[in-house]
């Protein structure tokens, strides 16, 4: 049986706001018991939710403190943390009908871990080409990167052809020589945030061998901050799975026709 589109569209609706959706009758109550991280020195936001109850509802910190920059203002923790710490606090909610119900939070307050570039690459022994990904984990309003990837030269050779950026909307410049790549790279648009593969390539083994990389970067944010990572080794991924020539083949036709971002081979 086929449901009418308002039907269908109805019961997504309600679907989507399973677990917060009010009933008739259905008495005061705080949904979740929990709250995302925050950082020091960034901007905070998470609303405390009530349901059930008559609207409207008055919010109100019973016990403990909000960490420091935090306020609570008509249900919503906002603000800018200038303390790191873990904070243990008890929020109210009153309804129209002077209904009462609490909720115990603790809120962690910590630095924002620095951006780190990593090596995803198979730790054990190969012999076919594989392709090399250099992603960054921790990324926020990241900008630019300058970095220089090493591997034993004389196991390994790049297919220079190979040397393509996958983030989208990113320029990026290189210079190949012997067991090195390295590289500069550029967020055209909006910045890089979170974790996100910048780019790839193929290296192609001479022989039997393990690859043993090494990553060194400095990546700059939308401030102007910097961020430096020394050159230790990089970390492989055993997920990574070396490819076929085929697949070789059809990776620089895809790179010939383009790929999101531009790249553009540096004077070797």
């Amino acid at each position: 049986m086929r449901l009418p589109r308002l039907a269908l569209a109805g019961l997504l609706l309600l679907a989507s706001c399973a677990g917060e959706i009010e009933t008739p009758g259905e008495a005061l109550r705080i949904f979740g018991d929990s709250l995302p991280r925050a950082y020091l020195g960034e901007r905070y936001e998470a609303q405390i939710r009530a349901v059930g109850g008559l609207r409207p509802f008055t919010y109100l910190l019973q016990e403990g403190e909000l960490p420091p920059g935090l306020e609570l203002e008509a249900g919503v923790i906002e603000g800018v943390p200038t303390e790191a710490g873990n904070f243990d606090f008890t929020i109210t909610v009153t309804d129209a009908n002077l209904s009462r119900t609490f909720q115990d939070y603790s809120l962690e307050v910590v630095e924002r871990p620095p951006p780190r570039l990593s090596v995803i690459a198979p730790q054990t022994e190969i012999r076919t080409p594989v392709v090399v990904r250099l992603q960054v984990e921790n990324a926020t309003r990241l900008r630019a990167f300058t970095g220089d990837f090493e591997w034993d030269g004389a196991n390994f050779e790049l297919l220079e052809e190979s040397v393509a950026p996958v983030a989208a909307g990113a320029a990026l410049v290189w210079q190949a020589e012997p067991g090195r790549l390295h590289i500069e790279m550029a967020a055209l648009g909006d910045p890089w945030n979170d974790e996100l593969t910048l780019v790839q390539f193929t290296l192609v083994p001479k022989g039997a061998a393990v690859l043993h990389p090494s990553v060194e970067a400095l990546f700059f944010d939308d401030s102007g901050a910097s961020h430096y990572q020394g050159g230790a080794e990089g970390q492989g991924d055993e997920m990574a799975e070396p490819v076929s020539a085929d697949e070789q083949e059809q990776e620089s036709a895809d790179n010939a026709e383009g790929v999101p971002g531009e790249s553009r081979e540096g004077d070797r």
